[in-house]
């Protein structure tokens, strides 16, 4: 949703992060992955979308790959 939500994507960059994203597991929205989120809006005031990502990462034990320093510095304190 993040990557091919933007406004300005051509329709070649939606088919090749489509092509990409083919090869990723997909994982649910969780009860775990929603009170993780919810915690850490409360605690470092982030957006939805990136609390999600951030609580997903963490609860299923994974690296999170992003190029936002304010989100890393999120991960960074769970």
């Amino acid at each position: 949703m993040e990557l091919l939500g933007y406004q300005c994507i051509t329709v070649e960059e939606d088919s090749l992060i489509r092509k990409k994203l083919n090869h990723l597991t997909y994982l649910s929205l969780t009860k775990e992955v929603e009170d993780a989120a919810i915690e850490l809006r409360w605690l470092h005031k982030i957006k939805l979308p990136d609390a999600i990502i951030a609580a997903t990462a963490h609860c299923f034990g994974m690296e999170l790959l992003t190029l936002d320093k304010h989100l890393l510095s999120v991960l960074n304190t769970i």
